[in-house]
C-alpha cells in the first residue's frame, strides 16, 4: 500500500468515525427530549422479561419458554421469514427519519393507553393458552407500542401508528402460507403460459402449477418458494416505508400499499417468463441458470418497484410552470 493510499484510507476512516460520533450525539440529544425515559426503560425491560420467561408455551420447533428464542429458531429454520430480523431496525430508522415531526409533539402520560396494553396482554394470554406463538408476537410488539403511548400520549400513538404496523412482518408465516401461496402459484402459472403462447409463441403445456415443453427440452414446477410470497412481502414492506415517508393522507398510503400485490404478481410472472425463454433457447440448463442466478432473479422486481414509484407520482402535485422571463427557483 502506497503512502498516499494509506493517508487517504486514514482520512476516510477518520471522517467516518466523526460521522458516527455526530450521529450518536444527535440521537442522545433527541432522546433527552423525551420525558419519563427511565420509566420507559423499566417498563420495556419488564415487558421483554415477561415474554422471555413465559412467552412461549408451544413445544413445536424448539423447547423453550422464551418467545424471542422461538422467533430466532423459526427465522433460522425458514429463510423466507428472516426479514423479521430487520423489521425493528427499520422501525427505528423510520422514527429517526421523521424526528423533526415527532420531537415537537407534546408528550405526557395518557392513561387510556392502559387499555391498549391490556389488549396486548390479552393477545399473549390467548396465544399462550392456545399454543399459538404468533399471537404472542403480535401481543409483544403491540405492548411496546402501548407503553410508548402510556408515557408520551395519544398524539405520539397517532403519529407512529404507521411505522409500528411494520412489526406485523416479524410474525413468521412461511410455513402457514400454503392457502395464500397456492392461488398465487396458479395465477402466476396461468399468466406465464398465456404470455408464452400468445405473445412469445412458445408452445408450453400447463399441468396445474407445472410448465413443460412438449418436445422435452425443459420442465418446471412453480414451487411454493416461487409463488411470489417473498416478493409480495418485500414489496409490501418497501411500499409501507415509501408511503410513510412521502405521503400524508392515509388513503394515499393505503393505495400505495395495495399496489404491492399486482406489482409482486407482475414481477414474479416476468421472472417465470425469463426462465421459460431461457429453457426454450438453451434447454433445461439455461432455465436452471436463470432460476438460480440471484442477479437475474432481481431484475424483474425493478418493474415492480417502478409500478409502485409511478403510482406515487400520481399523488405528487405538479409544480406550476415558470412564467417566461422569470428565473426558476431551485
Amino acid at each position: 500500500m502506497s503512502a498516499d493510499t494509506a493517508t487517504s484510507t486514514a482520512t476516510v476512516r477518520k471522517d467516518l468515525l466523526a460521522e458516527v460520533r455526530q450521529l450518536g450525539a444527535d440521537i442522545a440529544a433527541a432522546w433527552a427530549q423525551f420525558p419519563h425515559r427511565e420509566l420507559f426503560w423499566g417498563l420495556l425491560a419488564a415487558w421483554i422479561l415477561l415474554f422471555h420467561l413465559w412467552g412461549n408455551s408451544t413445544l413445536g420447533y424448539i423447547k423453550t419458554g422464551s418467545l424471542l428464542g422461538w422467533m430466532i429458531h423459526v427465522y433460522e429454520w425458514s429463510p423466507e421469514d428472516q426479514h423479521g430480523y430487520f423489521i425493528p431496525l427499520l422501525v427505528l430508522m423510520l422514527l429517526w427519519w421523521k424526528r423533526e415531526e415527532l420531537l415537537p409533539l407534546p408528550k405526557a402520560p395518557w392513561w387510556p393507553a392502559l387499555g391498549l396494553l391490556a389488549l396486548a396482554a390479552g393477545l399473549h394470554v390467548l396465544g399462550y393458552l392456545a399454543q399459538q406463538a404468533r399471537f404472542s408476537i403480535l401481543g409483544f410488539y403491540c405492548g411496546i407500542y402501548a407503553i410508548t403511548g402510556l408515557l408520551w400520549g395519544w398524539r405520539w400513538l397517532k403519529a407512529t401508528a404507521f411505522p409500528f404496523c411494520l412489526f406485523i412482518f416479524c410474525v413468521p408465516v412461511a410455513t402457514q402460507s400454503e392457502t395464500l401461496t397456492f392461488p398465487l402459484r396458479l395465477v402466476a402459472t396461468h399468466i406465464t403460459v398465456w404470455i408464452s403462447h400468445h405473445v412469445l409463441g412458445v408452445p408450453v403445456i400447463q399441468n396445474g402449477v407445472q410448465i413443460f415443453d412438449p418436445s422435452g427440452k425443459f420442465q418446471y414446477e412453480i414451487a411454493a418458494a416461487c409463488s411470489g410470497i417473498k416478493s409480495l412481502t418485500a414489496l409490501t414492506v418497501l411500499t409501507l416505508i415509501y408511503g410513510f415517508i412521502f405521503f400524508k393522507p392515509m388513503w394515499q398510503r393505503a393505495i400505495i400499499v395495495l399496489v404491492a400485490v399486482p406489482a409482486a404478481i407482475v414481477s414474479n410472472v416476468l421472472r417465470l417468463v425469463m426462465i421459460v425463454m431461457a429453457g426454450q433457447l438453451f434447454g433445461q440448463a439455461g432455465g436452471n441458470y436463470v432460476h438460480d442466478s440471484w442477479w437475474l432473479s432481481l431484475l424483474p422486481y425493478v418493474v415492480g418497484f417502478a409500478m409502485v414509484y409511478f403510482t406515487g407520482k400520481l399523488f405528487t402535485p405538479r409544480r406550476p410552470a415558470t412564467p417566461a422571463g422569470v428565473p426558476e427557483t431551485v
